[in-house]
């Protein structure tokens, strides 16, 4: 996938515009506070694709921008997104987190069934394996 790094859709431009859509909204410009977040995911979406665990806190924001707009459907859609995109990041760092829970037992057992103290060798060769 080819991104570009310049330009009106360049994914550099991601923190600016949530900050200025935080500022839009804090100045009660809902309106223009939907744009903002719309082009944010627009821009994540083209450079991340469309399950990027960078989308959930726009999508969030998007979705309790558009409640204040009173686009009460939009705005559950984009909430079921951020919904799905969160589960999505914490099922993925649990299966890592108990991944590295498996290796460092098995390394550990390793290590005791030889009566070595080589914990760290057997380790290193897990997570290489």
């Amino acid at each position: 996938m080819l991104v570009v790094l310049t330009g009106q859709n360049s994914p550099l431009l991601v923190k600016t515009l949530l900050g200025l859509a935080t500022t839009y909204t804090d100045l009660d410009e809902n309106r223009r506070a939907t744009e903002t977040y719309q082009r944010v995911l627009a821009i994540l979406e083209r450079s991340r694709g469309s399950s990027d665990e960078t989308l959930a806190l726009p999508l969030s924001h998007l979705g309790h921008s558009l409640l204040e707009e009173g686009r009460v459907d939009e705005a559950e859609l984009s909430m079921l997104r951020f919904d799905s995109c969160y589960h999505f990041v914490m099922l993925m760092k649990f299966c890592l987190f108990h991944s590295c829970l498996t290796i460092c037992t098995n390394a550990l057992k390793l290590s005791l069934n030889q009566d070595t103290d080589d914990f760290f060798d057997h380790l290193c060769l897990l997570f290489v394996s």
